[in-house]
């Protein structure tokens, strides 16, 4: 469910962030690939294209669903993080949180 504000606020969320996490979704529904699309034309609007963005999903298909449904998708800055949102998110909710410890967890999505 998207509100009436989503987009408004999903631009100026995106003009800021230094990372998009992606956290148990298996992009096995046309929605939630939608929903990728969505923030990836706000990055593109926002020329943030270099922002990182990690699909966190103990599932390695959860990576490929979501390739095989974009095109175009070495202009995204896209990373996968083989694990379970419990293991990740109390990672990210504690001090020690870094974009760079994420991406040391992380693999390059190779398509």
């Amino acid at each position: 469910l998207v509100t009436e504000s989503f987009d408004d606020l999903l631009e100026e969320d995106l003009q800021t962030a230094d990372l998009v996490l992606w956290v148990g979704i298996s992009f096995l529904q046309s929605a939630s690939v939608e929903h990728f699309r969505r923030v990836r034309r706000g990055m593109q609007h926002a020329n943030r294209m270099d922002t990182l963005q990690v699909v966190v999903n103990p599932d390695e298909e959860a990576m490929w669903n979501l390739s095989t449904a974009l095109s175009n998708v070495d202009d995204i800055n896209l990373k996968q993080l083989i694990e379970t949102s419990d293991a990740v998110l109390p990672i990210i909710a504690g001090e020690a949180f870094t974009v760079e410890r994420v991406i040391k967890k992380s693999r390059r999505c190779d398509t």
